[in-house]
């Protein structure tokens, strides 16, 4: 069906077109070419959801509907976050939306403001910003009663205390993420507090919980059309494999993760901090050079089926590491 909602978006913008440039018909084109942006931003086509975003952008302002322009500024903001690794471009875009909302006298953009505040203050390491645009992102969700970005927020307030290694704290807003999401059957978010939910029993040295966290996190994610999440979460069962002792499992699941983000055509921004190195050396301290790399090599072939398909086998006898 993704296809056919395209055709329907663009036959739309056509239709849009030939007809008088009242208000209400400008405002039809600018919401037709910022769901046409969105969706483009879905098919990974990025220069067309820049254009679109921009041209919508254009009629909003045009029109001087300042919730409209707030969420045109908010989405453009992910895209130089996920496209252009542009931290700093994308966080202005959010504060001049966050000051037009708030003029507008209209929270609904707010939910996309905040959550993409946090997001890059949590992919940059700094916590404690995380923290607090985490916590207004959940209060609006709340407020707005909006259960997916509730989801959402909940996995992404846990973060930035799993990172400061915190996992008890991290554990209550993940696990009312994951039972949020069971009650309402969303499932991309649910993956994603179950991926918490297993950073958090790493930490705490429970290497069985956070395998199985992996896997329903995996499991959960299935075929939803956001591939490129799934590195985060082969990342987390190297480091669950290392943990254990399988550490050429470790290190060919590293390699296939670095694989997956320098061919991935998304921002592959590091969700986890320094309180995670430890894992990710263990492997390559423990085997040594020369046998982690040739392990590391043979996970750089792997195809992103075959990564999760390996991650997901079960543990193999520790490792023998170097004498």
């Amino acid at each position: 069906h993704v296809r056919e909602a395209g055709r329907w978006l663009e036959r739309a913008l056509l239709a849009a077109e030939d007809v008088p440039a009242d208000t209400g018909m400008l405002l039809l084109r600018a919401d037709a070419l910022d769901k046409a942006s969105r969706f483009a931003w879905f098919q990974r086509d990025w220069s067309l959801a820049r254009t679109r975003a921009e041209e919508s952008l254009s009629l909003y302002r045009r029109l001087n509907n300042g919730e409209g322009i707030a969420s045109v500024l908010a989405h453009m903001a992910s895209l130089r976050f996920l496209n252009d690794s542009d931290v700093a471009g994308a966080r202005a875009l959010l504060d001049e939306a966050l000051r037009v909302s708030e003029a507008a006298g209209t929270l609904r953009p707010q939910l996309a403001i905040y959550e993409w505040l946090c997001v890059a203050a949590t992919t940059v390491g700094d916590w404690a910003e995380g923290e607090r645009h985490g916590q207004e992102w959940l209060r609006l969700a709340r407020q707005l009663g909006d259960r997916t970005a509730e989801a959402a927020a909940l996995m992404w307030n846990g973060m930035p205390l799993v990172n400061q290694n915190e996992p008890r704290r991290a554990r209550v807003f993940f696990e009312e993420g994951i039972a949020l999401s069971e009650d309402s059957g969303e499932t991309f978010w649910g993956s994603g507090n179950w991926y918490g939910l297993g950073l958090c029993a790493l930490l705490e040295g429970n290497t069985a919980e956070s395998r199985i966290c992996g896997i329903r996190s995996q499991d959960m994610l299935g075929d939803s059309g956001y591939e490129y999440v799934h590195h985060y979460l082969v990342q987390m069962l190297a480091y669950t494999a290392a943990a254990e002792g399988d550490l050429r499992r470790s290190a060919r699941l590293l390699g296939a993760v670095d694989h997956l983000r320098r061919t991935t055509q998304i921002l592959a921004a590091p969700l986890l901090g320094t309180v995670f190195d430890p894992f990710a050396n263990l492997a390559k301290t423990q085997l040594g050079d020369e046998t982690f790399a040739r392990e590391y090599a043979k996970g750089e072939g792997f195809t992103l089926a075959q990564a999760i398909a390996y991650a997901q086998e079960a543990p193999e006898p520790p490792s023998p590491s170097r004498s």
